[in-house]
């Protein structure tokens, strides 16, 4: 039962409580206690909050007694001032006093508050045209000015101050004219300002609605001409011309005529001096001066005539204007953009305009829009093709530094660059990658030293620009435009299609197809530079045509990718390595040339002994034709092996045959050891003879004449010679048809010396057997 503790406030007397158990008593105390404190919390938060209350109840009410007595004291005083019988006798004295004495002297009040007014307007007009006030207003107190004035003038002779106010006002006319010509030349104002300006314009110089139209467009077709001149300066200001056209035809069609004849319908309304905004000028104290103004000024009211403009006028001036302003803004843009020679900034304008062109369609009227839209592809187009033959007819300057380099050769080094196999390759910077090893071991393996990279960096440059190019003329198909607007009419949305095609497709096209011919045209005016240079051999003395091998190959495998005449420079080439290998024989034979004469001079031949078969023959050639080969293939390869292609090695051998019969067979057969070595070659290990050559040799050196044996065999030797230098010179693919000086003198040797058959053979098959055994000495002419 003590879980179940009855409800105390249920008893009707504190007796009820003791008829249950002493804990369940105890229970019921319990519950009693925490109701009685909660209550007395409660309690107190109450009266704390209502006490708050009152307080500021109290204070409420003490300010109130403050102001209630403040305000009987006002109304007490007030009663006292505002006696009706002194108020009576007050008005009853002013109007004696008027009716007496001021009638006298009214029309002097009258002149007197007119001049007072008058001398004030010029004073309102230059601070509201100082801080920007409202034109209308400032032209509203100028008509006010000339109706005081004409009255001022007419009362006989008027005072000297009235002349100086109307020459001030003149010049503040000016002003308000050049404010708003400012004002309605700016395209940053609202439709609200251009129509006040208008007014005030209408105003100040009587003019009609045609005329004010008239005027607006002349004034924004100087403002274009003028941000023309200023875009010259700076290209930005292209987009405000064009915004500037489109939204003066748009303020047109905004303004003409119902939002200016509603304008001046307001302006009529009321008449000019009771205007509220006259009233309000405290300048002009209007409560001081209106008794005194005559009527006619009061009630004066401007004569507009409405209704002299009508839509369809409105809109062919707008065609008329529109046409002969945009051949100024074509012409314009067309001068701006020839100062303009960073291609980015010239195709930043044409996308910016022609995306503003085309958002805009339906607020312009001049003809043919898809003519003016070929009119700003045309302008655009022609100064984007001239910047690329600009920079495609750059490639000239290649030509100018490889003859800088030509002309100053002790400034660069024309031979090759160091071996490839150099131990300074080992030291390059490889902690940031292979990059710069790939680079050393590129610029060694293709021979490029100073003056090369010296052409090469301003080919790189010339072909960077020409990328710039390309990407630029990619950019254009690439781009997006809006491809249906939402202002757009229905018979532009037709031909919008058109439109974007021909600037997706048919531009990038066009350029295209320009920079194709531009480029071919810059690398035939190359072509025609390296073609003159080469003729004038006299300019080419040397190593330089070794440079300008290497150069024409890093242009021709680094063409740019619009370019794919697979022919270029290949005209020049051949005569080049024409050159080269002319060079480098002519260097191999003088530095050989003593001991190949020496050689070809001697009556006996050396290394007779070693001559096999039956009959013997030599099995060997002469000690000068090694050295030859050697010192040939030496310098071939100081050259550099990225020279030596199959077309330039055979070009060596050619004139290795020529040399050969020019410099070499014209001496006499014969040959010998001297001093003991073969070819005086002192390096080389001494060569045993046989006996018999030792006594040869001791003839000749005793003067005693060799036996026709010997010049049989030196004639022999002189021909197995020639047939091992016939393979060693020999050019695939040629015919019997294609025999030179080389083969007809081993022809005719053979029939001086009446070998048989089978001796030619032998010496022939013998040459051959040792050309292909010691062909890998000399690898380049292999």
């Amino acid at each position: 039962m003590a879980g179940e503790a009855p409800e105390p406030r249920t008893f009707e007397s504190w007796e009820e409580a003791f008829d249950y158990p002493i804990q369940t008593v105890r229970v019921m105390e319990q519950q009693l206690r925490n109701e009685i404190a909660s209550n007395r919390d409660k309690l107190r938060t109450l009266v704390g909050a209502s006490y708050r209350d009152l307080l500021g109840t109290a204070d409420s009410i003490i300010q109130m007694n403050g102001q209630m007595q403040q305000v009987e004291t006002y109304l007490g005083d007030l009663s006292k001032e505002c006696n009706t019988r002194l108020l009576d006798k007050s008005t009853s004295n002013l109007r004696v006093w008027g009716g007496q004495v001021g009638a006298t002297d009214r029309a002097q009040y009258t002149v007197a508050s007119q001049l007072s007014f008058f001398r004030n307007c010029p004073e309102v007009m230059s601070r509201l045209l100082r801080k920007g006030g409202s034109l209308l207003l400032v032209a509203k107190v100028l008509v006010i000015s000339r109706l005081l004035h004409k009255k001022l003038s007419e009362n006989g002779k008027p005072p000297t101050i009235v002349d100086k106010i109307r020459r001030r006002l003149a010049t503040l006319r000016r002003k308000l004219l050049i404010a708003i010509d400012r004002r309605i030349e700016s395209s940053d104002n609202s439709t609200d300002c251009l129509v006040d300006a208008m007014c005030a314009f209408l105003l100040a110089t009587s003019s009609s609605q045609t005329d004010v139209l008239r005027h607006f467009h002349h004034i924004r077709l100087g403002a274009i001409s003028a941000q023309i001149e200023q875009s010259r300066r700076n290209e930005r200001n292209i987009l405000l011309v064009l915004q500037l056209w489109i939204r003066t035809q748009r303020d047109t069609r905004a303004i003409f005529p119902r939002r200016l004849d509603g304008a001046l319908t307001n302006v009529q309304a009321v008449p000019l001096f009771q205007s509220p905004e006259i009233q309000n000028m405290l300048e002009l104290d209007y409560s001081v001066h209106a008794r005194w103004i005559g009527d006619d000024i009061k009630s004066f009211t401007p004569y507009i005539r409405h209704g002299d403009l009508q839509p369809g006028a409105v809109e062919q001036l707008v065609i008329t204007w529109a046409q002969m302003s945009l051949s100024t803004l074509m012409s314009g843009v067309r001068d701006i953009l020839d100062r303009i020679d960073d291609l980015v900034i010239i195709l930043r304008l044409r996308n910016n305009v022609l995306r503003l062109w085309l958002s805009s369609l339906r607020h312009v009227s001049c003809g043919d829009k898809s003519e003016v839209l070929d009119n700003f592809r045309q302008v655009f187009k022609e100064q984007l093709v001239r910047l690329l033959r600009q920079r495609c007819d750059s490639l000239s300057k290649v030509f100018s530094t490889i003859s800088t380099v030509f002309n100053q050769p002790d400034h660069y080094n024309v031979m090759g660059s160091p071996s490839l196999w150099d131990t300074s390759t080992i030291t390059t910077n490889i902690s940031s990658g292979a990059k710069e090893f790939k680079s050393v071991i590129l610029a060694r393996r293709h021979g490029r030293n100073d003056a090369i990279d010296v052409v090469i960096l301003e080919y790189t440059n010339w072909l960077k620009s020409i990328e710039e190019i390309h990407v630029a003329i990619q950019s254009l198909a690439a781009t997006r435009w809006e491809d249906n607007p939402d202002d757009i009419d229905d018979d532009d949305g037709d031909m919008l299609d058109k439109w974007l095609t021909s600037l997706n497709e048919d531009d990038p096209r066009s350029l295209n197809h320009e920079l194709a011919e531009a480029l071919g045209n810059a690398f035939f005016d190359l072509q025609t530079s390296v073609e003159d240079l080469v003729e004038d051999e006299g300019n080419l003395g040397g190593t330089k045509p070794i440079l300008l091998l290497r150069v024409l190959r890093e242009i021709k495998q680094q063409a740019p990718p619009s370019y794919n005449d697979g022919r270029l420079l290949e005209c020049s080439i051949p005569s080049l390595q024409h050159m080269v290998a002319r060079w480098v024989v002519t260097k191999a034979l003088e530095t050989c040339m003593r001991l190949t004469k020496k050689s070809s001079q001697k009556t006996i031949v050396s290394g007779r002994a070693l001559w096999d078969g039956t009959p013997a023959l030599p099995i060997l050639p002469s000690q000068w034709v090694f050295r030859l080969l050697r010192r040939l293939v030496s310098d071939m390869a100081d050259i550099g092996m990225d020279i030596w292609s199959h077309k330039a090695v055979e070009k060596v051998k050619r004139c290795l045959r020529s040399a050969l019969v020019e410099q070499i067979l014209e001496f006499p057969s014969g040959g010998k050891k001297i001093n003991g070595y073969q070819g005086g070659d002192r390096h080389e290990e001494p060569v045993v003879n046989s006996k018999d050559d030792a006594v040869e040799g001791a003839k000749e050196e005793d003067g005693t004449t060799p036996s026709i044996s010997d010049k049989r065999d030196g004639e022999i030797q002189k021909l197995f010679d020639l047939l091992y230098l016939h393979n060693a010179a020999v050019i695939s693919g040629e015919g019997d048809q294609d025999r030179d000086g080389l083969d007809n003198h081993v022809k005719t040797l053979q029939e001086e010396l009446h070998l048989t058959e089978n001796m030619e053979r032998r010496l022939r098959k013998g040459a051959a057997e040792y050309w292909k055994r010691t062909s890998l000495l000399f690898a380049l002419l292999a």
